[in-house]
């Protein structure tokens, strides 16, 4: 965090006494002299004390908290999970009694409660449950009778109804369910790849008024996307990479009306971001890793205007948080594990005006909960008392002579010695949360006039230096301040 922020501002060619500000120094930046555009990022809590990492998986909000499957090393194997802020991290319930998991994946909010695939211990195997805090946890169904359980998947509310994947032990294979909960009714509702091999419908989202997923419907297309409406039944949308390959299309997500996943389409560019709609089909948006490397841009969602994802871009960060728009393309938002092995981040929802997400900021913890937001601007106005400007004291010399720190205007530029200044201003940051991460600083400065030609003419921008702290030993201004480096 900046406690104190001092921009030095230089113009490298000559040209006579520029003279830039307002009628004195503290007004030299007009109405909105610094701004910081703010983003907080760090580790919610270490729910597994220690470097193993509770490892977090798919986040949800519920009834006011934020609900996930972890591992708290409370004894208890992986269960589920909620984080209120100001009261931090605690175990719901055990669903598989004791030392053992009940692994409870998937969660989903349906009709004011939480459902989920999970194992009981109850000689059901892996089935659909459901929790609620004044119900407690209860399994809905045996969908495949006995221990082998038929592993509900990639759970999401269509038309009332809760949809998923799952194998009925029906000689269907895995295929398209549905369950009702006002008519406590669950049915297999359609069998894309006819007969036992199996469909595998993943990653459901709600688009354009159907539910649409990837899938094989053994049309010697491979996985490809595919929808469901009750009218029109089950059909597959694009053959994205043609042939029996598959693109596999993953993690769908809607952003602006459009449908965003992660897709290959064997077009020499790898497994990269991808985007359909209706009326102009399936169409590649960015190729984050150049070339035919993968970027395998995973777990996206919708946040603040965004769409937000994990992608490996080959900038020596490995797989970190990544965002996209329209106007702007894909970016990196941060690197959360310093270097080249990646934060990895997972399983995201956007809770309490922030992106939480699973990931590993190589700080000792191992896999945990992090919050990233980016809602906030704050505005600065330089402090007075430290602004000013310096002078060369000669040509080329590069050190400091005289200086003014009460001057109506900060100069830059040469003098008609041809000796350089460079002015100071000063801007107390103190103000920001010490999470808070500055990504871009816009600042604002108001010409008064100048003597000689046009400098943005002859010389162009002005070069602004950035320093935490003072360039010189102390904050008021000092002949040193010329030639102190910035760091």
């Amino acid at each position: 965090m900046f406690k104190r922020l001092f921009l030095s501002l230089i113009a490298t060619l000559t040209v006579l006494s520029l003279a830039l500000a307002g009628a004195t120094p503290i007004q030299a930046q007009g109405g909105s002299p610094l701004r910081e555009v703010i983003t907080t990022l760090y580790r919610v809590s270490d729910i597994y004390a220690g470097a193993t990492g509770s490892a977090p998986e798919d986040l949800v909000v519920y009834n006011g908290a934020l609900y996930f499957g972890a591992n708290g090393n409370d004894g208890t194997g992986r269960e589920i999970w909620m984080y209120e802020p100001g009261l931090g991290a605690s175990r719901v319930v055990d669903i598989y009694a004791g030392a053992s998991s009940s692994y409870p994946y998937y969660l989903t909010v349906y009709n004011g409660a939480l459902y989920f695939g999970a194992n009981g211990n109850d000689g059901a195997g892996r089935e659909l449950w459901v929790y609620s805090p004044t119900g407690g946890a209860l399994r809905v169904a045996d969908i495949c009778f006995g221990a082998v359980g038929a592993d509900p998947s990639y759970l999401e509310v269509y038309n009332g109804e809760l949809y998923f994947s799952a194998n009925g032990c029906d000689g269907g294979g895995t295929e398209l369910w549905k369950y009702n909960s006002t008519t406590d009714s669950i049915e297999r509702v359609v069998d894309i790849y006819s007969g036992a091999t199996s469909s595998s419908p993943l990653y459901m989202t709600v688009f354009d008024g159907a539910l649409y997923f990837s899938a094989d419907g053994g049309d010697d297309a491979g996985k490809e996307l595919w929808m469901y409406e009750p009218v029109g039944g089950a059909q597959r949308v694009e053959d994205i990479q043609d042939g029996a390959g598959g693109s596999y299309p993953s993690y769908l997500a809607v952003y602006g009306d459009v449908l965003y996943f992660s897709a290959n389409a064997n077009d020499g560019l790898g497994q990269e971001l991808w985007c359909y709609d209706p009326t102009n089909g399936a169409q590649f948006v960015a190729d984050i890793n150049f070339g035919s490397n993968n970027s395998n841009p995973s777990h996206l969602i919708v946040y603040n205007g965004a769409l937000y994802f994990a992608a490996f871009g080959n900038d020596n960060a490995g797989t970190e948080l990544w965002k996209y728009d329209t106007v702007n393309g894909a970016d990196r938002v941060a690197d959360i594990y310093p270097g080249s092995a990646g934060s990895i981040p997972a399983y995201p929802a956007v809770f309490n005006g922030s992106l939480y997400f699973q990931a590993n900021g190589n700080d000792g913890a191992g896999a945990e909960l992090w919050a990233y937001g980016n809602s906030s601007v704050a505005y600065f106005r330089s402090v007075k008392s430290q602004d000013g400007w310096v002078l060369e004291s000669g040509e080329t010399t590069g050190v400091g002579g005289t200086l003014n720190a009460g001057a109506v205007t900060f100069n830059l530029g040469d003098d008609a010695s041809d000796r350089q200044y460079r002015s100071i201003l000063s801007f107390n940051t103190s103000t920001l949360p010490d999470n808070a991460v500055v990504t871009g600083i816009t600042l604002g400065i108001r010409r008064q006039g100048f003597t000689g030609a046009d400098p943005f003419t002859v010389l162009g921008t002005i070069r602004i230096d950035i320093r935490n702290g003072a360039f010189g030993t102390t904050s008021v201004l000092q002949a040193a301040d010329f030639q102190a480096a910035a760091r």
